[in-house]
């Protein structure tokens, strides 16, 4: 995100640090733009970002940062920069890109795994991976996904009870197949002690994760909200900039 002085607000000012001294005018515009881009960056971490996204721990806070105007004296090449970096402690980061923006995800393999709340701490779609749900689990522990799980037929209840049945048949604890509504999943076969005295577990199937080839994102804008509200204090910040450059000028003299 890209913070331009507009000086033309500030004619008073431009003109009262250019008749002092060469430099004063455009060390105050580098001033501004270096402050606003550190604001931009600040209100994003702390403010907008958290109230917008469920943020997990701090690292996608950690990767919102700015760059300095370059030290030149050129008012006209003078661009301080607030974003997302593209690395950061060694891996990519392009998801804040994708909630500005919008955009559509493409699996690295052949499927995107959502999880689900049946997969996620307390139920609950905005909560972590349980660690007995994580895929790394339910790969070492053997997916079934024979024919007689991908096509089924029938109710949902006969589909459940084949579902059941295939999958404790082959010893396997998890199932990929695809619902009655199309959509490819991979569910959990759960068992639960009965109140009968004597009866067998009754068997039942979670579903973990939802199996999708592309997922579209709608753009959820966070760096233009923190960049408006920051550039609200350009006028205070420039006139408090053009102070300081007016009064190390005067010191001088």
């Amino acid at each position: 995100m890209k913070i331009v002085c507009d000086n033309s607000d500030f004619k008073r000012w431009t003109e009262k640090v250019q008749k002092i001294s060469k430099s004063a005018y455009p060390l105050a515009v580098r001033g501004t733009l270096n402050t606003l881009a550190f604001k931009t960056a600040e209100i994003a971490k702390k403010e907008v970002l958290p109230k917008n996204f469920h943020l997990r721990n701090k690292y996608i806070q950690k990767t919102v940062q700015y760059s300095k105007c370059a030290n030149t004296f050129d008012v006209e090449k003078m661009t301080a920069i607030t974003g997302q970096v593209a690395k950061f402690v060694g891996k990519q980061t392009d998801q804040l890109k994708k909630q500005e923006l919008g955009g559509t995800d493409k699996p690295r393999k052949k499927y995107l795994k959502t999880g689900l709340p049946a997969a996620r701490t307390g139920g609950t779609i905005a909560k972590k991976i349980k660690a007995n749900a994580t895929m790394s689990r339910i790969e070492s522990a053997g997916l079934q996904t024979a024919k007689g799980i991908n096509k089924l037929s029938g109710n949902s209840r006969q589909q459940t009870k084949q579902i059941i049945s295939t999958t404790i048949r082959t010893k396997k604890k998890y199932a990929m197949f695809t619902t009655m509504a199309g959509n490819k999943v991979i569910a959990r076969v759960t068992s639960k002690s009965t109140r009968r005295k004597g009866a067998k577990p009754k068997a039942n199937i979670e579903v973990l994760y939802k199996l999708q080839t592309s997922r579209s994102n709608k753009p959820r804008p966070w760096l233009k909200p923190s960049a408006d509200k920051a550039e609200k204090e350009f006028e205070t910040e420039f006139i408090a900039q053009a102070q300081r450059q007016y009064d190390r000028v005067m010191r001088k003299r």
